[in-house]
């Protein structure tokens, strides 16, 4: 399973970041884990439906 994540930095600018697991909770948990410290997650996107 891959998870992305679409990130927010406090000025506003975005980006991704992807991670792959076993299933969904562990990518989401490893693409959490890749989210700098002055950033959210705004959107959650994986490969499976």
């Amino acid at each position: 399973m891959e998870v992305t994540l679409t990130i927010v930095d406090s000025a506003g600018g975005q980006g991704t970041v992807t991670a792959t697991g076993t299933d969904y909770t562990d990518a989401l948990t490893k693409a959490h884990a890749l989210v700098p410290e002055n950033c959210r997650a705004i959107t959650i996107r994986t490969d499976q439906y």
